[in-house]
């Protein structure tokens, strides 16, 4: 036909084009119906119209795959029918959607509809709100039929729902409301940019997704959510204070936990993290808490606080904003050209002309279905991450592998399913995977890849983190390995504290008085008492903090004392009385003495005193700061950190420190001496920063930190090196501070402190790792 246009029609059919893209995309969804058809069969008792091939009843009787656990046969039919129903249901939905699109705008009903819009709106921003409410309402009108099937019919046909229609119909009202209202918003800023920077749209919208998108994420929980189901904090419970204390050992001390009324609409259990900053919470299905054991519930619950620790969350935020820029981009070169091509049949000319809204919305579902395969592998790595830090806080593989078969079975879960499905359709690992993951879990397996341990770390395993924010340091093993004591700066303090904690960093206990400054805190080998070193006698406010006008220095206060404590804090006893610094005090293996350092004779040298405190004996006598000290395990030699100036104006600036109470601990070599004082031995010869030395327990080695590998002297790591100074090796990798390393007494576990994994530059936490020789 003369003037007949090539984009209208085909040339020799005289077909439209846009019939065939239509047909061509509801023939997906006709080719997955004809897959269900091919295999479907009814077996047993299933529901009507399973979903079920030849081979699924001798599946679902071998009951062999790993994540059936006790499921009955007839229940594994009923997961592998609901499951490949709901896989078929995707790509039915993904066809029909691209199909309305394609409708909508090959009829020209999208052009007709925004001159409708105009005539009723006159103004811009009310001509786009009645254009896209009628829209919405167009697309879910004809959405409805799969939308009902899909999300009543079907829950209820395999007993998953308890929700009435009514209550189902209501539901979809609210979430039209809301998409109305986000999506209206969301039109408006994306024309406005077309239209102001029609070349570069693409890239500012990219920009303005990242304060939307994380203010609805902030938004979510208090605003979106409420609107839907009833969200309370959990009660007070022996279950919430054991989520609580997970969560304080996980870092997340200001966790909040809420149950949501899910029962009303649904029997599957489920949790998730969402929020960010002060809205940030875990929120627990009611049946989850109904159907599941507290144990199989703590590891849910650390699996999500693994998501927002291991910033999951904010990755997400990322991964959002980054496809925006992308479809985005890719839209901005396709979209243009389609208009010029097909803008007599669509009825708009330009991009900026509100009918495009169907062409921008059909660029996203086929982007979005184009790039989901890539989307749900990283999610599935970021949930198979999570589900490693859940073990690593809980330790228990066959309570994990519980929660995830009883997951599969309220919910009916396939969890084999096929390789194309799993890759095209899964953002989670497969059930049948997390359960043989967490059967196979061995500590410190996990821990590995949760970022606390670097790969060059071979003596480290199962790495864990016991404190999280603050300043946390000089952590010490009592003496049957159970519990830890070390010095904190919290919460706003000004200095820092002693406390004590179990080894796993629960019950953490305030020991010392709050008054003034501590340091350099130790158990009693006959675990009955603790020792500690104070300023409280001296004021009960902190010290002021040496200027480091003059470069790094440290303050040596003369207020310091030792003092001794039951393990409570209770029963204080000062332990010495002369003027200055007396401090760095630890107890030799059988309790007896107290090794410590002290001014009192004018210059930093080793003493050690009965544990009562009295007989001090002088140990060193060579000019410089000799500290840090520790005992061999069989209490026989002495380790140690010390600086000796040699020549005049080293010698010069050390006594002037000295006399303000000031030390420059730039230059620390490590030395071994016996216990009486004599056989004085250097260790280290490297003209670093050596410090926070520590005997291995098999009195040959010693742990210490050292600044030698750093040019610039900031970065410390943990090395061993045998007594008489050979065999050097390095322990730990971090790239900022790694430091006060100790054994317990049969060298299976190293506590450290380090600023590895820190939510706040530069924090310094306490870990604990196995150790592996």
């Amino acid at each position: 036909m003369a003037g007949q246009s090539h984009d209208q029609q085909d040339s020799e059919t005289g077909t439209p084009v846009w019939l065939w893209a239509a047909l061509a995309s509801i023939v997906v969804a006709v080719l997955a119906l004809g897959y269900v058809g091919a295999g479907a069969q009814s077996v047993g008792n299933s529901p009507a119209g399973s979903i079920l091939s030849p081979g699924d009843a001798a599946r679902a009787a071998a009951g062999s795959e790993v994540g059936w656990g006790t499921m009955t046969p007839q229940r594994r039919l009923q997961a592998i029918s609901y499951s490949r129903t709901q896989d078929i249901l995707y790509f039915v939905n993904v066809g029909w959607g691209i199909a309305i699109w394609l409708i909508l705008l090959f009829t020209g009903w999208s052009g007709r509809l925004l001159e409708w819009s105009e005539r009723i709106g006159h103004r811009r921003l009310f001509t786009l709100f009645l254009y896209m409410l009628v829209l919405i309402l167009a697309v879910q009108l004809t959405s409805l039929p799969l939308d009902y099937y899909s999300g009543f019919h079907l829950e209820h046909q395999y007993g998953l729902s308890s929700q009435s229609l009514g209550a189902w119909f209501l539901q979809l009202i609210k979430g039209l409301a809301v998409a109305l209202i986000l999506l209206s918003i969301a039109a408006a800023i994306v024309y406005a940019l077309i239209r102001r920077r029609p070349q570069t749209w693409w890239a500012w919208v990219g920009l303005v997704s990242v304060p939307f998108v994380t203010f609805l994420i902030v938004l979510a929980p208090i605003v979106i959510m409420p609107l839907f189901y009833e969200t309370k904090p959990m009660a007070e419970s022996p279950l919430r204070s054991q989520i609580l204390d997970l969560a304080g050992r996980s870092g997340i001390p200001d966790s909040r936990v809420f149950v949501m009324n899910a029962s009303k609409d649904t029997k599957k259990i489920n949790a998730f993290v969402t929020g960010l900053g002060r809205t940030k919470r875990i929120v627990l299905f009611d049946n989850t808490i109904a159907a599941l054991t507290p144990g199989e519930i703590l590891f849910i619950v650390g699996h999500e606080m693994g998501h927002y620790l291991l910033h999951h969350v904010w990755i997400g935020l990322g991964l959002i904003v980054a496809l925006i820029f992308l479809f985005g981009f890719l839209g901005h070169l396709l979209m243009a050209r389609l208009i010029n091509r097909y803008k007599a049949r669509w009825g708009f000319d330009r991009l900026s002309s509100f009918a495009s809204a169907p062409l921008i919305a059909l660029c996203v579902s086929v982007f979005s279905f184009a790039f989901s395969p890539i989307e749900n592998g990283l999610w599935r790595q970021f949930e198979h991450r999570a589900d490693q830090f859940g073990l690593e806080q809980t330790g228990n593989g066959p309570v994990a592998a519980s929660a995830f078969e009883k997951m599969a079975d309220v919910n009916l879960s396939n969890p084999n399913p096929s390789t194309f499905i799993k890759f095209w359709l899964y953002d989670h690992p497969t059930l049948s995977e997390r359960v043989r993951f967490a059967r196979s879990y061995s500590p410190g397996a996990a821990a590995d890849s949760v970022t606390l341990r670097l790969p060059e770390e071979r003596h480290l395993a199962r790495v864990r983190q016991l404190t999280f924010g603050g300043e946390n340091a000089e952590a010490y093993f009592s003496a049957d390995g159970k519990q830890l004591i070390f010095q904190s700066t919290r919460d706003d303090w000004p200095c820092d504290r002693i406390f004590t904690m179990n080894i796993d960093g629960s019950n953490v206990q305030q020991v010392s008085t709050g008054r003034g400054a501590t340091t350099c805190s130790f158990f009693s080998p006959k675990g009955n008492r603790i020792i500690y070193c104070s300023t409280h006698l001296a004021g009960d406010s902190c010290p002021p903090r040496a200027s480091h006008a003059r470069g790094y220095i440290w303050g040596l206060h003369k207020g310091f004392d030792v003092f001794s404590a039951r393990l409570d804090g209770t029963d204080l006893v000062r332990l010495t009385e002369t003027p200055g610094y007396d401090a760095e005090a630890v107890f030799s293996p059988d309790g007896s003495k107290i090794l410590f350092t002290s001014i009192r004779e004018g210059d930093l040298e080793l003493y050690t005193m009965n544990a009562d405190g009295s007989n001090p004996v002088r140990l060193t006598h060579e000019l410089g700061y000799d500290g840090g000290a520790f005992f061999s395990p069989d209490g026989k030699k002495i380790v140690y950190r010390a600086y000796h100036p040699i020549d005049s104006a080293a010698i010069a600036d050390y006594k002037t420190l000295l006399a303000e109470g000031l030390i420059r601990p730039t230059t620390l070599e490590i030395f071994v001496l016996n216990a009486d004082g004599t056989g004085k031995t250097q260790v280290t010869h490297n003209g670093a920063a050596n410090f926070c030395p520590y005997f291995h327990p098999d009195g040959k080695r010693i742990i210490f930190a050292s600044n030698m590998a750093d040019p610039k002297g900031r970065n410390f790591d943990l090395y061993l090196i045998n007594v008489d100074g050979t065999g050097l090796e390095r322990v730990t990798y971090n790239d900022t501070f790694d430091g006060f390393p100790m054994f317990n007494a049969d060298a299976t576990k190293l506590v450290f402190a380090s600023n590895r994994h820190d939510a706040k530059r530069g924090e310094t936490n306490i870990f604990i790792a196995d150790w592996v020789e």
